[in-house]
């Protein structure tokens, strides 16, 4: 199955979880999220607060709203994905919930910089490099961590330019696991993935390619 193919089933996965189980999963997976966030601050030498990127959940996505309150509550700092047409993708630092208010405004979420270069303006943009921890969006994921994207290229970009070592940690229903993400060369497979129903799924190999 190619990877067109495997995004109509994850997505039809995904569209048909029960309501029950859409409702409760932000809640298991924030709490397994929080452990994790835990465990890389007390690694930390001090410095600034620990910097967590989410993102803006749309359709049938795992809300995010919850995780922002959990990372939020811990004292860490959220920010958010913004997407460009040209193909970048920045984070940008949420301050009382702007960024996300802004990003849920954009029907696309993809703004122009020409375009919507008043409100652009106004976004306190963060390094690759700054953030600790960055949470990623899938279709749908296999048990080596690799991700199906929506197939816009965002991430694959975006994850090289993170400093060496930054835990990236897809979360996701039960429901979304697939027997195996085709990938290639530029496929970068996460650090983690981790979903309601049972423990942290770690990429076997994580300093590997």
């Amino acid at each position: 199955m190619d990877k067109h193919e495997l995004r109509t089933l994850a997505t039809a996965k995904r569209a048909r979880v029960k309501p029950e189980a859409r409702a409760a999963a932000p809640v298991m997976v924030m709490q397994k999220l929080l452990k994790e966030l835990a465990m890389l601050d007390a690694k930390r030498q001090g410095g600034s607060t620990l910097l967590v990127g989410l993102y803006v959940d749309c359709g049938t996505e795992l809300s995010t709203l919850t995780l922002e309150a959990g990372v939020l509550s811990q004292g860490f700092r959220v920010s958010y994905p913004v997407c460009f047409a040209d193909g970048r993708m920045e984070y940008a630092l949420e301050a009382d919930g702007a960024v996300r208010g802004l990003i849920q405004k954009k029907p696309s979420h993809v703004f122009d910089t020409t375009a919507d270069a008043e409100v652009l303006a106004g976004l306190d943009f963060v390094e690759p490099t700054d953030l600790d921890a960055l949470v990623v969006p899938l279709l749908g994921f296999d048990l080596r961590c690799y991700r199906l994207g929506m197939g816009g290229g965002y991430y694959d970009r975006y994850l090289p330019r993170l400093a060496p070592g930054t835990p990236t940690i897809g979360v996701a229903f039960d429901e979304q696991w697939v027997e195996g993400v085709p990938n290639e060369a530029h496929d970068c497979p996460l650090s983690a993935v981790i979903i309601p129903s049972r423990d942290i799924i770690r990429r076997q190999n994580p300093t590997g390619a």
